[in-house]
């Protein structure tokens, strides 16, 4: 028969196994993708692209799938002045090691006609499953 110290030590093992089981599970979302290029209208979003307000622009998303995971979808945002501006893609399923492309269109808010030129931030996410991937470009609106 297990006596009362050894139950207790025994208990507080199993315990201490299951909050790490847990703490591991939780953390395991984590990146969706790699990110591997983006263009605006056919302009890397490196090279500093210049958008003019009120022109709607091509945004195109090149990434590789760290994860297999389902109801993907991509999302990219232009911060304006008062008015972000958003498109989001349908949802899609996704594969470990595949590349995958996705092209958006967005209308540069008006909001950002108030200034000559200025930055711009284009934000992409991309997530699913509880897995997310976020990255962020400097655009030069005019």
């Amino acid at each position: 028969m297990i006596h009362t110290m050894e139950k207790k030590i025994f208990v507080s093992f199993l315990l201490a196994v299951s909050f790490l089981f847990l703490a591991a599970t939780v953390s395991a979302a984590g990146p969706l993708a790699i990110v591997t290029n983006v263009e605006v209208d056919g302009v890397n979003a490196f090279n500093s692209p210049a958008v003019i307000v009120g022109d709607t622009v091509t945004v195109r998303v090149d990434f590789n799938s760290l994860v297999n995971a389902s109801d993907v979808t991509v999302e990219v945002e232009l911060e304006g002045d008062r008015e972000d501006v958003k498109a989001e893609t349908v949802s899609f399923d996704v594969e470990q090691g595949f590349e995958y492309s996705k092209s958006l269109r967005l209308e540069v808010p008006f909001d950002l006609k108030d200034s000559l030129s200025g930055p711009v931030e284009l934000n992409i996410e991309i997530s699913g499953s509880g897995f997310k991937t976020t990255d962020n470009y400097t655009l030069r609106f005019q």
